[in-house]
């Protein structure tokens, strides 16, 4: 969905930054909800899990504009470079979602 709406935006807009942000933020939206119902089935709640993942996806937004601005300013085809920007910052999301977002093992305490 992310290259999908940058590629198309990129088409509209001709800038790079802002076709970015906007289909990062989208993406981002509907990435959650999967996320969490689909793929990980988490239990915990929507303010604790959409808090960690709204601080990981503005993470993963800035990092994505600043390597793909490098990128493009290095002569790397725009639509090229956010196919290797999203490979290189995919495990580090996919990882701090399961380790960190939507881990919901349950800690069992023994009572005394």
């Amino acid at each position: 969905m992310d290259y999908s709406l940058y590629a198309l935006l990129l088409l509209v807009s001709n800038d790079v930054i802002i076709a970015n942000i906007l289909a990062r933020v989208v993406s981002a939206t509907f990435n959650y909800n999967v996320n969490r119902n689909i793929v990980f089935n988490s239990e915990d709640s929507i303010y604790k899990s959409g808090s960690m993942y709204l601080l990981l996806a503005l993470v993963i937004l800035i990092m994505n504009t600043l390597l793909l601005s490098l990128f493009v300013s290095l002569g790397i085809n725009s639509l090229l470079a956010k196919v290797i920007v999203e490979v290189l910052l995919f495990s580090v999301s996919w990882i701090v979602q399961k380790k960190l977002i939507f881990n919901s093992k349950k800690v069992l305490v023994s009572e005394k």
